[in-house]
């Protein structure tokens, strides 16, 4: 049938289609060149895993069918981070016949992380003398005149004594700071607080309630990287940490409550932290199997108890050796804390190079909502302050050595490396506000000091003397005559 207009059927469709049909070769052709500047180009290793920090490997790169001519290639990294350095940094070559090429540089490893290195140049001028008149000019393919190509690059650290000394040392100050911590519990005041077990039920609950979902809260709202958002995530799931005891001391605070919270804590964390790793962890990554350091969270109950069982025997056998390690628990807690902080960044000085604003900022206010949460709990349930302090202290500091355990085994290097700066972090932030509110106490206390109470005075009749023995003399005839009748 014939349209009565006569024009195409398709029409005004039919100029769309006409256009797009003669830019499909161009599209094709330019596909073609991209994908031949890209494979002219080819590295041995494909990609360069695991380099360790100031280790050096070696790199080949083929240039593979390359026309006659010179060529001049630049080897650089893409950014300006500093991971890795490159020699040599130029490949100048001379070709008079079609051939394919082998070069080699050296890459070194600077500095934690991934970035990639690219090779990219070609030729720079034409072969300098024509064939001579009546022969045939060297046949070579056609390639393009430039090309390029990137190599991955990972680099992780290097297996360092300085941080075996100081998880040694640390391991060990912790000890005997329990040790000395185990001389001033009280046996039955611990088992009436697990016999009655109000304040440690309500300390883990907001461990394990309040500070899980504000780490992936946070993570989620101010990381991108899913190797940041684990690490504060599974730093919110991690058990009560060992200095919770410290300062707990150091604040005045129920430190029966909070060595009795501590080891329930460790305990609830079997079932607690594996529920919420595969429970709101599959949203962080669905690729990434955490493993859970079950026996860590037992070796924790183990350096626990048996440092303060010590304690708990000086001080019943040797009580005057007990009060004197009891006069230096607040002094030695101090020293550990500076030790530990000035050990730990001198330790760890990469991570500076990794800090950010936004991390800074994520690793102060987790503590801190552990501790208003914690706080607020205590209150809300009418806690003496001494709990309270207990309660608050215990559930806003981590114990962040689960957390570096459980990333170090569920990451490849060097991401595991890159997300354990987020519990590191906030294992250096966490003692801060505390840390400023003890100092404010202590300045208080010394510029304002409360009045000293007054003594009150004695009965009138122990001033006397021989009122007094009368006294006892008469209640002795009192008695005599009793036993008498």
């Amino acid at each position: 049938m014939m349209f009565a207009s006569g024009m195409c059927p398709l029409w005004p469709l039919h100029l769309v289609l006409m256009y797009l049909m003669a830019l499909i070769p161009l599209w094709m052709a330019c596909c073609g060149a991209a994908s031949a500047a890209a494979s002219a180009i080819h590295f041995d290793p494909a990609k360069v895993e695991q380099l360790m920090e100031g280790n050096t490997t070696s790199v080949r790169v083929e240039f593979a069918d390359l026309a006659p001519g010179e060529y001049q290639f630049r080897v650089d990294p893409l950014d300006d981070s500093g991971q890795v350095t490159v020699e040599p940094r130029d490949i100048v070559f001379r070709l008079d016949q079609p051939e394919d090429v082998w070069r080699a540089f050296n890459l070194t490893g600077a500095h934690l992380g991934y970035t990639s290195v690219r090779v990219s140049g070609g030729r720079v001028s034409p072969p300098a003398a024509p064939s001579p008149a009546g022969s045939a000019s060297p046949a070579g393919p056609a390639v393009p005149e430039s090309g390029e190509a990137e190599l991955a690059v990972s680099v992780v650290r290097s297996n360092r004594r300085l941080d075996k000394i100081f998880a040694y040392s640390v391991a060990t100050l912790v000890s005997l700071t329990y040790v000395n911590m185990g001389c001033t519990l009280d046996l039955a005041v611990i088992k009436q607080s697990l016999l009655r077990p109000v304040g440690p039920a309500i300390g883990v609950i907001t461990q394990y309630l309040v500070m899980p979902l504000a780490g992936f809260g946070l993570a989620m709202a101010f990381f991108s990287d899913p190797g940041l958002q684990l690490g504060l995530f599974l730093t919110g799931c991690s058990p009560g940490g060992g200095a919770s005891n410290i300062w707990t001391y150091l604040f005045n605070g129920n430190i029966n409550l909070s060595v009795t919270m501590t080891f329930v804590s460790a305990l609830v964390a079997f079932g607690a932290v594996p529920a919420w790793a595969y429970s709101l962890g599959r949203f962080i990554t669905d690729d990434t199997s955490v493993v859970i350091p079950y026996r860590n969270i037992l070796t924790i109950l183990v350096s626990l108890l048996v440092p303060c069982g010590i304690g708990l025997l000086i001080n019943r056998f040797l009580p005057k050796v007990a009060d004197i390690m009891r006069r230096a628990l607040k002094p030695w807690s101090v020293i550990l804390f500076i030790f530990i902080v000035a050990f730990g960044i001198y330790t760890n000085m990469y991570i500076w190079r990794l800090l950010t604003w936004k991390l800074v900022l994520v690793s102060a206010v987790l503590p801190i909502i552990g501790f208003l949460g914690g706080g607020l709990a205590a209150w809300a349930t009418g806690r003496t302050l001494e709990d309270a302090i207990a309660i608050s202290i215990e559930t806003g500091i981590q114990n962040t050595g689960v957390t570096i355990f459980m990333l170090k085994f569920s990451l490849p290097e060097p991401s595991s490396d890159l997300s354990i700066v987020v519990p590191i972090v906030v294992a250096t932030m966490t003692p801060v506000p505390l840390f400023a509110l003890l100092v404010v106490r202590r300045l208080r206390a010394c510029l304002c000091p409360p009045p000293a109470p007054e003594k009150a005075a004695p009965p009138a009749h122990l001033h006397d003397s021989e009122s007094g023995r009368h006294l006892v003399a008469a209640v002795d005839d009192d008695v005599s005559m009793s036993a008498t009748v």
